[in-house]
């Protein structure tokens, strides 16, 4: 939702050419990585960093989950055991809730809350905005939808 506003913000200012715009959504709402769709996705690293010049941080919060939700080798090691190297034991318990539980729950909660006002607070008024524009530029979007850039 942050990167589509800040795309959406960019044609009403004049700065991202319409149908360049459409090609980008495009590819965010069917982009694939595995072929399966005419559309190659964007990389999220890629928009999270158009994302951090409105929310300083959000990366890193990204980067947080993601190794949670993605752990490598010593992610899964520290989650779901217990290593005693003197005795050479590990027990092996869950425990992902002791070492991320609440300091998850505090970064999913300012996720839904970024979201929930990129949703309804900024996109809502960028839409309204947007179909204004194309309003009033309709005939020049339909004469230019087979060459959509200029010269």
């Amino acid at each position: 939702m942050i990167y589509l506003n800040q795309l959406i913000e960019q044609v009403l200012a004049g700065a991202l050419n319409f149908h360049v715009f459409s090609e980008k959504t495009c590819v965010l709402l069917l982009g694939s990585r595995n072929g399966s769709t005419e559309h190659k996705s964007l990389n999220i690293i890629t928009i999270l960093e158009k994302c951090e010049i409105r929310y300083p941080g959000v990366a890193k919060l990204y980067a947080e989950l993601s190794e949670s939700a993605h752990p490598n080798y010593e992610g899964i090691l520290a989650g779901y055991s217990n290593v005693n190297r003197d005795e050479y034991q590990t027990d092996f318990q869950n425990r992902w809730m002791d070492r991320h539980g609440e300091s998850h729950l505090d970064l999913i909660r300012l996720c839904m809350d970024t979201f929930h006002h990129e949703y309804n607070d900024v996109w809502t008024s960028r839409m309204d905005d947007l179909e204004g524009w194309i309003a009033a530029r309709s005939a020049m979007l339909e004469n230019t939808k087979d060459n959509p850039l200029p010269a």
